[in-house]
């Protein structure tokens, strides 16, 4: 239960990513950076 909670709350953020390049059309390796050091150091 606990790792479809995860699961979930990682799909969510990645949704949300990729919905923010969509709009912005184009994204600094920067932010990708951060938000995959975030995401694997948790």
């Amino acid at each position: 239960m606990l790792a479809a909670f995860w699961l979930l709350w990682a799909a969510m953020i990645a949704g949300a990513v990729v919905i923010i390049v969509l709009k912005n059309g184009d994204v600094p390796q920067s932010t990708t950076t951060i938000f995959f050091e975030t995401t694997t150091h948790k």
